[in-house]
């Protein structure tokens, strides 16, 4: 992860760009950037040969309940 002109001053916002890869090769990637006062973000996430199948341990409850997630944001 690499985090350029980090501040928590208003109006200001910084670069970001993290990326991982798993063991069977399904890799993520996250550019752009995000300021804190206001709260902002806006970039690209990227994934590559995801492999849904093999989290459906932490999914499959809740698709197959008929709930989806639900969050709120207040």
């Amino acid at each position: 992860m690499t985090v350029k002109n980090f501040s928590n001053a208003k109006g200001k916002s910084a670069e970001l760009e993290f990326s991982m890869q798993t063991e069977t090769m399904e890799s993520v990637k996250v550019s752009g950037a995000f300021g804190l006062d206001p709260l902002v973000s806006e970039g690209i996430v990227e994934v590559k040969k995801l492999q849904p199948k093999k989290y459906a341990a932490y999914y499959d409850k809740k698709l197959n309940s008929g709930r989806i997630f639900r969050t709120n944001y207040g």
